[in-house]
């Protein structure tokens, strides 16, 4: 496997990382291989039904797939690779995007093993994720489920913060740049069409803007808009 094409993809839950997966996977500048999509690995929790909120594979304890990747880094990579592989029904020889809330704490240990693979973080506030997560189902959430490796409020609202704290221990050690999540930085990052009309219903999501609103509302929106999901990269170089 070319470790080139992985992007090892974390956010603690809440951090709206699905979504900002999702649509960095739409990029123009990049070709990302979404082959993990499929209808029974999906959640919509949205109130528009075009948005699926959750889509395609998901790694880590209790998950669908890398039961062990919270040790990712200290595993065979063979192991690591034949995981990976299970996941993706078809492939595009596109950049794999491997989303693991647990990968969090093992960052350093990932890029010393993967130096040339690729990492995304993303990032919200405890309180925000605390909110967004249980606002979006909780633990009734059925794709994927979180019981497991989570296993109740209190728990995980304390692992929320114990993964970001580890993501931004990373992002500081490393002196990577936090990106706001927003129009402009999936346009000219990412070089994803903002004005196709589902990617811009989930840069609206990201953006923490009402799906109902329209451009009738722009001065509204540029007001009220959260704003509040930061994007860390390593390992993209312009193309």
């Amino acid at each position: 496997m070319d470790e080139s094409k992985l992007v090892f993809f974390t956010g603690a839950p809440g951090s709206k990382w699905s979504a900002v997966a999702h649509t960095i996977a739409q990029s123009k500048k990049y070709l990302f291989d979404t082959g993990d999509y499929a209808p029974d690995r999906q959640y919509a929790h949205s109130v528009d039904k075009d948005i699926v909120a959750h889509n395609g594979a998901y790694f880590g304890p209790g998950f669908p797939f890398g039961d062990s990747f919270d040790k990712v880094a200290r595993l065979p990579k063979d192991e690591v690779y034949r995981e990976i592989e299970d996941a993706w029904i078809t492939q595009n020889g596109g950049l794999k995007i491997i989303k693991c809330h647990q990968f969090s704490i093992d960052l350093a240990d990932i890029h010393r093993e993967f130096p040339t693979s690729k990492i995304i973080i993303c990032y919200r506030t405890n309180e925000a994720c605390e909110e967004g997560w249980f606002g979006a189902g909780g633990f009734d959430i059925p794709y994927p489920q979180y019981k497991e490796a989570y296993t109740n409020r209190e728990t995980m609202i304390k692992k929320i913060a114990y993964e970001n704290m580890h993501n931004l221990k990373f992002i500081r050690d490393k002196q990577l740049e936090m990106h706001v999540a927003n129009q402009g930085h999936f346009k000219n990052y990412w070089g994803v069409d903002i004005n196709d009309k589902l990617n811009a219903k989930f840069v609206k999501l990201i953006e923490g803007i009402p799906m109902h609103w329209n451009s009738e509302h722009s001065e509204v929106v540029a007001m009220k808009a959260k704003n509040d999901v930061l994007i860390s990269t390593l390992g993209f170089k312009e193309v």
